[in-house]
């Protein structure tokens, strides 16, 4: 991502340069950079179908973004793999992504499918609903897409300042996973309207989950 501040403390998303939906086997990291008038050049280090992503690159690829300065989340980089995912289709919006799948959003289940850890508790709220079940460690990107006005729920480590939470409305905060750190999750929810299309805030290994309601 390319990212600004005026403090070097807070920092905003500028723009996604470049993004892979399976960041199992895709990344990008170790850019050096510099400046060619209003344009920024770089080298990085890139991971292009490999196991373990961004953390064992097998290529040095080389890059121009033009006029970065101007760039807004609207100049966003491709998804790049988007059509090796899966879509879950729900009534009121769909949910993209890579290895996800359905799953009972209950206290006595683990949360991810490789991991044996479970959250601490269920809001009554949320009894009998499901959620997006993902691939821990991966952080794996969910993508929404609306197809009516609707509030759409998700799950994530909410003690991660590198999460863009922007849009949303933090709605319960007392959720614990059973690492031997107890990470703190919480709820979140979004008032979203017909055609919105928007990533689910994922920043630490747990990822990102979406909650979906019973069928009616």
């Amino acid at each position: 991502v390319l990212a600004s501040s005026t403090n070097l403390v807070q920092w905003k998303i500028e723009t996604v340069l470049l993004q892979h939906i399976d960041s199992s086997h895709y990344g990008f990291g170790q850019a050096s950079f510099q400046f060619d008038g209003e344009d920024l050049i770089a080298t990085i280090a890139t991971s292009y179908g490999r196991p373990g992503g961004a953390f064992y690159p097998n290529y040095l690829t080389f890059h121009r973004f033009e006029d970065f300065r101007s760039l807004t989340m609207e100049d966003s980089g491709e998804l790049l793999g988007a059509a090796n995912g899966t879509t879950l289709s729900f009534p009121d919006f769909d949910v993209s992504g890579i290895n996800i799948s359905v799953a009972p959003f209950r206290k006595d289940k683990p949360l991810l499918s490789n991991r044996r850890y479970k959250l601490n508790r269920i809001p009554a709220k949320f009894k009998g609903w499901s959620y997006t079940q993902i691939v821990g460690g991966s952080q794996t990107l969910l993508r929404v897409k609306c197809k009516k006005d609707c509030e759409v729920y998700c799950l994530t480590a909410i003690n991660e300042e590198v999460i863009d939470i922007t849009g949303w409305e933090i709605i319960s905060t007392n959720l614990n996973y059973s690492d031997h750190k107890k990470t703190k999750m919480g709820i979140l929810v979004r008032k979203s309207k017909a055609g919105d299309q928007f990533e689910i805030p994922a920043g630490t290994w747990v990822g990102g989950m979406v909650l979906t309601p019973p069928a009616t």
